[in-house]
């Protein structure tokens, strides 16, 4: 019999605490929920059942989702734990992908998507725990890119190790150094007028100079003007 993993959903609206919960139960696991941080680790450290994964709002009216990634990657490091966020910022999204989320879930939440990332948590959730973490692969990166005319801004790690790079040997470089010139021309343009992005095609540059293809979901973030100043998202390999 395969196990029922319990996952602990942290979000201080009851209406979306109380959807998710209905969702992640629907998929299979069982669920103990809060509103706030402080409640959520009272819970984990009270509960019978070994909590497995935590999926935890970033905004919220306690502590915030990045300082209770960290407090849990601290306390119970075998957690793992997924953030969401209604309001995806670059900052937002290489804070909580660096302080240690497997995941950066973009609000309104697609069941579909979540249904995937919390299978591949588990994945890692059980290896972490036989101590073979190291050995896990997955179909889906979670990746940060911000960038404007003088180069690229800031990415996060999981981008910059994909591509065979640490993240300070792309910043101020033109993102012409990790998307094919081809891309460029032919699929930036078409991506930046996308408005809820799903499965949209990328290519990616390693370092080696190899021309990576991948499926892109997330959002382009722009600024006040309406010029794309970034991305958020998922890239899922193209068979």
């Amino acid at each position: 019999m395969v196990e029922r993993y319990t996952i602990c959903i942290v979000d201080d609206d009851e209406t979306i605490l109380e959807f998710l919960k209905t969702a992640v139960e629907s998929f299979g696991y069982k669920t103990i929920t809060a509103s706030t941080a402080t409640e959520a680790l009272t819970k984990i450290k009270k509960s019978e059942e070994v909590v497995a994964i935590s999926l935890v709002d970033i905004m919220m009216p306690d502590i915030n989702g990045v300082e209770f990634i960290k407090r849990i990657n601290k306390e119970f490091p075998d957690i793992i734990c997924i953030s969401m966020t209604g309001y995806p910022t670059i900052d937002a999204a290489i804070e909580a992908l660096n302080a240690g989320a497997f995941a950066y879930i973009i609000k309104p939440v697609n069941l579909n998507e979540l249904k995937i990332v919390l299978k591949n948590a588990t994945e890692l959730y059980e290896l972490r725990k036989s101590k073979k973490e190291e050995k896990v692969t997955f179909e889906r990166v979670y990746i940060v890119l911000s960038y404007n005319e003088n180069g690229i801004i800031k990415t996060n790690k999981a981008l910059a190790k994909l591509l065979g790079y640490n993240e300070k040997e792309l910043i101020g470089k033109d993102i012409s150094l990790i998307f094919p010139e081809e891309y460029i021309k032919s699929y930036l343009k078409r991506l930046y007028e996308e408005e809820d992005v799903r499965d949209f095609p990328m290519w990616l540059k390693t370092k080696q100079q190899q021309n990576l293809s991948f499926k892109f979901s997330g959002v382009v973030i722009k600024n006040t003007e309406g010029k794309p100043i970034g991305l958020i998202g998922t890239i899922k390999i193209s068979y």
